[in-house]
């Protein structure tokens, strides 16, 4: 891939990598709880089909969130499968704990670019969010986990709008210097577009050309 001057990308990546996260994401949303069982066959499912990395669950607080109540059951039952990715969405160095304690190699925790967004959606300010962030980073490395850290409303807040590249290009920077392996870049409130997709991605992948590994 090659990145001109004015920060555009002349071709999109030859590889892309998709991450299942219906049993998580689209799980959490939907009122009826399933059985951890059915998570399973699910995952099992998906597996036979093809899909190499699945977000099976998240640790976080099971009254708030009881769909999710039986992460570390669900976890157990997981069977190993060569290439494949269990990973699960961790928002606290508690949630982490639990991930690492219930057998999983690969976690993914994100942080919103917006202040507003942060505080409505995680009841936390940008500068607690970013603190908390690196905590989980540090105890992630510590247990030897993959850590994919992430940014959401990277191209645009529906309470803020346009939400600053620096300010972007600054948090992403934070993250590599805290050693994560990867980072995803939310399009949260569905405000990207080709060329902004292109511009902000085209200066991530040079910050993370330059980060020392």
């Amino acid at each position: 891939m090659e990145i001109l001057e004015d920060g555009a990308m002349t071709s999109y990546p030859s590889r892309v990598v998709i991450e299942e996260q219906g049993l998580r994401d689209g799980l959490q949303s939907e009122e009826t709880v399933l059985p951890t069982a059915k998570k399973i066959r699910i995952i099992d499912a998906l597996v036979d089909a093809g899909v190499r990395r699945i977000q099976v669950t998240s640790f976080v607080n099971p009254k708030l969130i009881p769909q999710m109540a039986d992460a570390e059951a669900l976890c157990a039952g997981l069977k190993a499968q060569p290439g494949v990715i269990f990973s699960a969405l961790v928002l606290n160095a508690r949630g982490l704990e639990r991930a690492a304690d219930a057998g999983l190699g690969h976690v993914s925790a994100s942080i919103s670019a917006s202040d507003t967004h942060s505080r409505k959606n995680a009841n936390v300010s940008l500068v607690e969010a970013r603190r908390q962030f690196a905590d989980m980073a540090k105890i992630g490395k510590a247990h030897g986990l993959a850590v994919s850290g992430g940014l959401q409303c990277v191209f645009g807040c529906r309470f803020e709008g346009a939400i600053d590249s620096e300010a972007v290009f600054d948090l992403v920077k934070e993250q590599l210097d805290q050693g994560v392996d990867e980072i995803v870049l939310a399009d949260t409130t569905g405000m990207a577009n080709p060329y902004s997709i292109q511009e902000i991605c085209a200066q991530v992948i040079a910050l993370a050309e330059t980060t020392p590994v």
